[in-house]
């Protein structure tokens, strides 16, 4: 009883922080930027868990690389800095079947964001975690653990969600749709420096796109 109270806590907890969001980056920076490019690395990625489904790390790297660059690619001043956003996916935790019998839960994935000039290489936000929750969260029992859906679909939404997190993150409500961001170019190799931050929301991944 103990461990479900405490589970509960931290569900709640995660929720509460998720409403307080804060931009990733300072808007005077984001409003002088272009982004050039989004480049995802699945490196240490063990794969999704929680829920019986098999998605390899590439395929993991595809979808969050569709659904990222849709809502980045071509986004901010078209004058401004070409800027490359690299993505380190962390992790994919779907909501068990066993801990939303008991408990409910949320869906999350986790990664390590960074910006750099693309010219430069100068850093303009350094490695920073952020969280994209799925969709929504479910309650424990029974009525909880059917609302979850097939994995694949709570995958699908994770990723969304993720991708909507990042681009609100950095360029505002706006950005989460990808309705004005336009095709980019090719991919360089970056680096940079560390930090922390935690967000959520997103919208659909490379099952449906």
């Amino acid at each position: 009883m103990t461990k479900i109270k405490a589970l509960i806590a931290i569900a709640a907890a995660f929720l509460l922080s998720a409403c307080a969001e804060e931009p990733l980056i300072d808007p005077q920076v984001s409003s002088a930027m272009f982004v050039q490019d989004v480049v995802v690395d699945t490196n240490g990625f063990a794969g999704v868990t929680g829920r019986a489904i098999d998605v390899p790390p590439a395929q993991v790297r595809a979808d969050v690389t569709r659904a990222l660059s849709s809502r980045l690619r071509g986004r901010g001043n078209p004058g401004g800095t070409p800027v490359v956003v690299t993505v380190n996916v962390d992790r994919v935790s779907l909501v068990s079947p066993g801990q939303s019998l008991l408990v409910g839960g949320i869906s999350t994935a986790t990664g390590t964001v960074s910006i750099v000039e693309l010219a430069s290489q100068t850093s303009l936000l350094a490695p920073t975690q952020v969280v994209g929750t799925g969709d929504g969260y479910a309650p424990g029992g029974v009525i909880g653990a059917a609302s979850r859906g097939s994995p694949q679909s709570d995958y699908t939404q994770t990723i969304t969600r993720f991708a909507e997190t990042v681009a609100t993150e950095l360029f505002g409500p706006a950005a989460a749709s990808g309705s004005s961001a336009s095709p980019a170019v090719a991919s360089p190799t970056l680096s940079t420096a560390p930090g922390t931050n935690n967000a959520n929301s997103l919208r659909e991944s490379a099952w449906q796109l």
